[in-house]
């Protein structure tokens, strides 16, 4: 077990390297495994040389029963209706609890009633557009997917409709691919595609603010799934405007995208939006999808959940 430095932060942050608990940990009497999950942290504080004041607990698959934590504050917030291990034990037995959709909402009210939803957040600093735009062509509409591109989630026959039915759009797809993932060579047949893989994070921003359009394509099937995409407070921030399929978390604020109906036509949407892209990023609107993206940065989604923790918020301020 070993903490290691993360030196491209602001503060102190460390990352835990270390075994797991024990082997068969979940087939044990709880009490048995509760037990042990104490003794690890107890190991992890005198690694630390600090006592632990917060347990937050982004997933479900392993700590999922909290009172392992004992009198520490303890939080759990679940990111995607998917992580289905052990959410109704996590959300019970932790002190607060928040989420990303109303759809988790739903599922987790099944055993409390006092969960919050709080959005994704965003980086907020400044950027350099200017370092980016040699990936773009100037008198074309640019049109970009951010993500992993072999995601389960993702509708590869509606990307290749899309590329397919506007050859005069450059299509840039910045994201990795599983090893021999077909999808790749499909794309990559398309003479108005550009692959350009993964990129440090650091650049999405600048890359994204130099598009003319932000894709956001998932399958029917997967709507709830991805009721709220991580990228798309990301988009938000580059102020250029996002064609989504149906993404049910940004119903409140649709003004400041362009999202499909569930069964009507992403295609036709997106040409539209090609059609007359001059309207649809006019400095207003792009300062509208700026504003919100600020109003939802790390630091202002710390100060949300700190306030919902009411006296002991102080831990995470």
């Amino acid at each position: 077990m070993r903490l290691v430095s993360v030196t491209d932060t602001p503060g102190e942050l460390f990352v835990l390297h270390a075994p797991r608990v024990a082997p068969g940990l979940r087939f044990m009497p709880p009490i048995l495994r509760r037990a042990l999950e104490a003794y690890w942290l107890r190991q992890v504080e005198r690694l630390a040389g600090a006592r632990v004041d917060v347990v937050w607990n982004f997933e479900n698959s392993r700590f999922f029963d909290l009172r392992f934590a004992g009198e520490r504050l303890t939080i759990y917030q679940q990111v995607d209706l998917n992580q289905e291990f052990h959410p109704e034990v996590a959300a019970r037995t932790a002190d607060h609890v928040f989420c990303t959709t109303g759809w988790i909402k739903e599922r987790l009210g099944a055993v409390r009633s006092d969960v919050r939803i709080v959005h994704h957040g965003v980086q907020s600093g400044p950027i350099d557009p200017s370092s980016e735009a040699g990936l773009f062509a100037p008198d074309k509409v640019n049109c970009v997917y951010a993500g992993n591109l072999s995601m389960q989630y993702l509708d590869r026959e509606l990307i290749l409709r899309c590329a397919e039915t506007y050859p005069t759009a450059i299509f840039h797809f910045f994201g990795g691919f599983k090893t021999e993932d077909e999808f790749r060579n499909r794309l990559a047949a398309h003479p108005n595609v550009r692959l350009h893989g993964k990129v440090d994070t650091r650049r999405m921003l600048p890359i994204l603010s130099n598009a003319d359009i932000l894709m956001v394509t998932y399958q029917k099937a997967h709507f709830r799934d991805q009721a709220n995409p991580h990228k798309m407070m990301e988009y938000m921030m580059s102020g250029k405007v996002t064609v989504a399929t149906y993404t049910g978390e940004y119903d409140r604020v649709g003004d400041l995208l362009v999202m499909c109906a569930p069964d009507a036509d992403y295609v036709k949407l997106l040409g539209q939006v090609i059609n007359d892209i001059e309207i649809w990023n006019t400095p207003e609107l792009m300062n509208r999808r700026r504003a919100f993206a600020a109003d939802n940065t790390y630091s202002r989604q710390l100060d949300r959940i700190a306030e919902a923790l009411g006296p002991r918020g102080h831990l995470i301020s």
